[in-house]
């Protein structure tokens, strides 16, 4: 994706974003921005804890991580279709 793209992608969610604010009353922005706020660490966190369990092969996320797509291959018997 080049820079230009990205960058327009990223201005329309900022005019999405002051939209929907513009809808909701004025006392609401304050709690709309720390909910925002939860989320988005709420997200990173848990990024790095799926990125945790993939580098050591721990937790549920392990499985997640392990590339089956060679399994799968070995399994699969070549039929012929007349």
């Amino acid at each position: 994706m080049n820079r230009e793209l990205r960058q327009r992608i990223k201005r329309a969610s900022e005019y999405q974003k002051k939209a929907i604010m513009e809808l909701l009353p004025k006392e609401s922005a304050g709690h709309i921005e720390v909910i925002a706020k939860e989320l988005k660490a709420l997200v990173k966190e848990s990024v790095i804890r799926f990125g945790r369990e993939c580098a050591f092969g721990t937790g549920t996320g392990a499985d997640a991580c392990t590339d089956s797509g060679a399994e799968t291959e070995e399994r699969v018997k070549k039929v012929d279709i007349q």
